[in-house]
């Protein structure tokens, strides 16, 4: 590792050069940002390298935001930052102005489902409806094969 990582810090080394390089070079810096705040978004995705430059910074208030019942991308190492940062004041989103009440109250029980401590309130001026597609052209599922698989069934 020790021999790859010098080769990585050539200019003129063989191995690829990537962006987690330059960024793990950058934090290995000590790197300070000259700001009186940094907003974090989507935190809940957080890249740890990068989340761990964040929270070194000593001037300057630090805003994460995020979900974390919208976690994604684990699978590429990412972290929770909402979870583990141990941060002591959490605000949350009190209405959505993206869908109406009863999309409100679909997502609701699903988080009620996961033990959510987030509940959610949609925007009155939305009309929204749930009801059963008897033809859908969409579907959810948990995998990609599982969603190729049941289109490839819809398609035969």
């Amino acid at each position: 590792m020790q021999k790859a990582w010098v080769d990585l810090e050539n200019i003129k080394g063989d191995l690829p050069y990537k962006h987690e390089h330059y960024l793990k070079s950058w934090h290995l810096a000590g790197p300070v940002i000259p700001a009186d705040f940094i907003l974090f978004d989507e935190a809940q995705d957080a890249n740890p390298v990068l989340l761990a430059c964040v929270l070194a910074q000593k001037n300057a208030q630090k805003i994460l935001v995020g979900d974390s019942n919208q976690q994604i991308m684990e699978f590429t190492g990412a972290v929770d930052a909402l979870e583990k940062t141990g941060i002591e004041k959490h605000v949350y989103l009190s209405q959505s102005f993206r869908f109406g009440p009863a999309i409100a109250e679909q997502a609701n029980r699903v988080l009620q489902a996961l033990d959510a401590r987030l509940r959610l309130r949609g925007f009155d001026k939305i009309d929204s409806v749930i009801d059963f597609a008897h033809s859908p052209d969409c579907y959810l599922t948990r995998t990609n094969a599982s969603g190729r698989e049941t289109v490839c069934r819809r398609c035969a």
